[in-house]
């Protein structure tokens, strides 16, 4: 399920807040957005995160706010991506 979730992700990027023009394209390739960084069909920040939630639930580790904080600080820290909110963003810059 991750792995079908991380195409469906590399490929809406996108038309992630696309305008109109982007619109146009006939739905047969990745596609670079305009605004973000990320080569044509790589996966987004919302991939990494179902990453790390998936890493919590592997490891029965207890559901709580903190762990998976920690757990999306790791996968940012392994793999950093464009995406994450500014507050979150500059606090994974600071830990």
């Amino acid at each position: 399920m991750l792995l079908e979730l991380a195409i469906a992700d590399a490929y809406g990027v996108g038309f992630k807040y696309a305008d109109e023009t982007i619109a146009n394209n006939d739905l047969s390739r990745y596609v670079e957005h305009p605004r973000f960084r990320l080569n044509p069909g790589s996966y987004t920040d919302d991939t990494q995160m179902s990453i790390a939630i998936a890493e919590v639930i592997i490891a029965q580790a207890p559901w709580t706010r903190e762990v998976l904080a920690d757990s999306f600080v790791k996968a940012f820290k392994r793999d950093e991506r464009e995406g994450y909110a500014r507050r979150f963003y500059h606090f994974l810059l600071q830990s």
